[in-house]
């Protein structure tokens, strides 16, 4: 996967233009690891370096999104705590929430592009995904409703 490969795929599928597409900055990268104590995937990190500041368009109910990510962690071990009786792996990484319902994950291990993992309020177990960041994103991008201007996430 090329760096920018994400970024393509959001403008031919007519959610923004390139125009519209910011990133963040290598030093917010940075702080993210250093504040997780994790190495990011570089598959994670080419998303958020192209166009991690617009995921608004993929609706306005997920958190998807930086700097709203950072609370993620939070919000997870809350309904960890409160309701559910299982444990993340260690170095796991929460960058996705559907209304503090629905949590998608994946494990900083060394490999650059990982496979994706969601947690349910409700279900006492991890889902595998059974598939990577990238496949992951892809079908976000495919599932999106470009005719609305609100909550085009149609949820995969």
């Amino acid at each position: 996967m090329n760096p920018g490969d994400f970024q393509i795929a959001i403008v031919e599928n007519g959610l923004a233009t390139a125009e519209e597409l910011i990133g963040i900055t290598s030093s917010d990268i940075e702080n993210l690891e250093k504040l997780f104590s994790v190495q990011l995937p570089d598959s994670y990190k080419s998303f958020l370096l192209f166009c991690e500041n617009n995921m608004e368009m993929l609706g306005s109910t997920p958190i998807l999104y930086y700097p709203e990510i950072i609370n993620l962690r939070d919000s997870f071990d809350n309904l960890i705590e409160d309701e559910l009786k299982i444990t993340t792996p260690e170095n796991s990484f929460i960058f996705y929430s559907f209304d503090e319902l629905i949590f998608d994950f994946f494990i900083c291990n060394g490999n650059p592009d990982p496979v994706m993992y969601r947690v349910v309020e409700g279900k006492n177990n991890i889902e595998s995904r059974g598939s990577t960041f990238t496949d992951y994103f892809f079908r976000l991008i495919e599932t999106c409703d470009k005719s609305k201007s609100n909550d085009a996430f149609k949820y995969y």
